[in-house]
């Protein structure tokens, strides 16, 4: 099977997939295919590969942080069934992928579930880990697994669990998967350990999981946890502790985002006082409704994150990698430039300098032969007699006339004939000849130079990890054209497309928005559906997802916002007991 017809396969179990769970995303395929299109004629996509196969089509939401933070009691708490091992010490050395199952048991299948699997988010991520670890990719099954949880919150999504996060230990393959899940995810917990209260043993972490993600253009989709600040309790030194990791993170390089404070109430530690336990309940209670109320949400983003990612690439195209990859053959063209001015110098003075060595008689003696050496009569071997059976008649007649041509054009070349023919011969000859030594030079600059210049491009660029030097590779290989004002692909047919498909996709972003919004309140519900019920007065006055968590920490790091009717009691009155 041919890597196109595999990826046609690959297509049609995903366009099936999406008609059964997701059929509001089936019309994007069409617009997926024109882009590939596009990116195929360009070179910055391999035929065998489409940017629909590149994204997770289930919403997905990626656990990660440092070693035994409590990533995978919470992710037990929120499916609400006991299916990863927890624990003080690192109990899990593989990315865990978890999705919904039907059995009561849950099952646990290798990774090459998922890396076969163009519907999981880690199709072929065996091909990018053996790109920054050679002889990891086979080992797919010591990175990745499957898990499977007949949970109700597991439906219509994926969690992620990560193994404990140690920078200073993790090999490049590790990273390489944690920064796929970044980029794959929409929604992105980072787990830190309030037991730890100095973070500075951390900073490979930190600077890993925390200082990427100030460059991003998706930042909200982060969520910054600081887990089990129960264990503050016993000395009350919450204010210490989250302002020490407030500080790690703001050194890291972000400052700007939430900070939530959570515990699992499951395995907390004893607090005593009524008041004290009363004010870390209230903190995690509000902490933890947020981030629930994240999750909830991430099956209506999904969709917009999807068609999202056609306008990004589009943007992408037009103002990043389209003028880098522009800027770089600008580059090589100018240079192979020079090179065949420089080489067509040397070749006039070698012809000079053969002649001026040959004597003055030499040039009057190639222009002699360009003019013939007069009447001179040309070869004839056209036999007079041929044999009379048809079939040794016809191959006795193309011998003698192979025969004929080759003798003519032997005696036109050696200066024999001075009719047209025979001196536009020559005139021809002699052209060839300049243009093939020439090529020699020029196809040599052409290589030299794209080769100096390709490791200036970066091998991939955008979100969509789209292959810049394979398209450079593409535009300077010896049969394309040098002097090219746009790169191979990029014309102005292949604009129209793109801002045709743009069009589409915003389309595609209204109707979306007809399905949640009513600005003009003009809709009416179905006959004996309940009118919209108006959100409690909590959902209002809770603080504002924006809230900057890393300004100098506050004189109560377990203060709830003002408004929340759920914080009243002991928690209200900030006493620290």
């Amino acid at each position: 099977m041919t890597t196109r017809t595999s990826l046609r396969n690959r297509l049609r179990t995903l366009e099936a997939h999406l008609r059964k769970e997701h059929p509001d995303l089936v019309q994007l395929m069409p617009l997926f295919r024109r882009v590939d299109g596009i990116l195929y004629r360009a070179g910055l996509l391999d035929r065998s590969e489409s940017l629909a196969a590149r994204i997770p089509w289930w919403p997905m939401i990626s656990v990660l942080g440092t070693f035994s933070a409590g990533k995978s009691t919470f992710i037990n708490s929120h499916l609400g069934v006991a299916l990863q091992s927890t624990g003080n010490q690192a109990v899990d050395d593989k990315f865990t992928v978890i999705c919904y199952g039907e059995s009561s048991d849950y099952r646990v299948l290798p990774g090459t579930a998922l890396n076969a699997d163009p519907r999981f988010p880690f199709f072929r991520i065996s091909d990018e880990i053996e790109k920054v670890a050679p002889g990891e990719g086979k080992r797919i099954d010591a990175y990745l697994q499957l898990k499977t949880a007949s949970s109700a919150q597991a439906k219509g999504c994926i969690v992620i669990d990560s193994p404990g996060f140690d920078s200073d230990d993790q090999r490049r393959s590790t990273l390489r998967i944690t920064d796929h899940i970044i980029d794959l995810s929409d929604l992105v917990l980072i787990f830190f350990d309030a037991r730890h209260p100095e973070p500075g043993a951390m900073q490979d972490t930190l600077q890993h999981l925390v200082s990427k993600t100030v460059r991003r253009a998706d930042p909200t989709k982060f969520m910054y946890v600081l887990n089990q600040i129960d264990t503050t309790a016993k000395e009350d030194n919450a204010t210490e502790v989250v302002g020490a990791w407030q500080r790690a993170i703001a050194q890291a390089g972000l400052v700007s985002g939430r900070f939530f404070a959570i515990y699992n109430e499951g395995v907390a530690v004893e607090i005593a006082n009524d008041d004290l336990r009363a004010r870390y309940e209230a903190k995690r209670n509000h902490d933890l409704r947020e981030i629930k109320g994240r999750i909830a949400e991430i099956g209506v983003g999904r969709s917009y994150r999807v068609v999202a990612m056609l306008e990004t690439v589009i943007n992408e195209l037009e103002t990043e990698l389209i003028p880098t990859l522009t800027h770089h053959l600008a580059r090589w063209r100018r240079r192979v430039m020079i090179a065949d001015i420089v080489w067509l110098g040397v070749m006039l003075g070698l012809a000079g300098a053969g002649f001026a060595i040959a004597g003055a008689g030499s040039l009057t003696a190639a222009l002699t032969w360009v003019a013939g050496a007069g009447a001179v009569a040309l070869p004839d071997t056209v036999p007079t007699s041929l044999p009379v059976d048809g079939g040794a008649r016809i191959l006795a007649t193309a011998e003698a006339w192979v025969g004929t041509a080759m003798a003519w054009l032997g005696g036109v070349l050696g200066g024999a004939g001075v009719g047209v023919g025979a001196v536009a011969m020559r005139l021809v000859a002699l052209a060839l000849g300049v243009w093939a030594v020439f090529q020699i030079g020029h196809l040599t600059a052409r290589s030299l130079f794209a080769k100096r210049i390709l490791p200036d491009l970066p091998e991939i660029m955008g979100s969509a990890n789209l292959r810049v030097q394979d398209a450079f590779r593409k535009n300077t290989r010896f049969w394309t054209r040098v002097y090219r004002s746009r790169p191979l692909g990029w014309t102005a047919r292949a604009s129209r497309r793109l801002q045709s498909i743009r069009e589409t996709a915003m389309a595609e972003v209204q109707r979306l928005n007809d399905q949640y919004t009513d600005p003009s309140g003009r809709k009416q519900p179905p006959m004996g559906a309940q009118a919209p019920v108006s959100p409690p007065p909590r959902a209002r006055t809770e603080a504002p997802s924006g809230t900057s968590a890393f300004a100098p920490p506050p004189p109560d790091p377990l203060a709830v916002p003002s408004g929340d009717d759920r914080a009243a009691g002991p928690a209200r009155r900030g006493d620290r007991g």
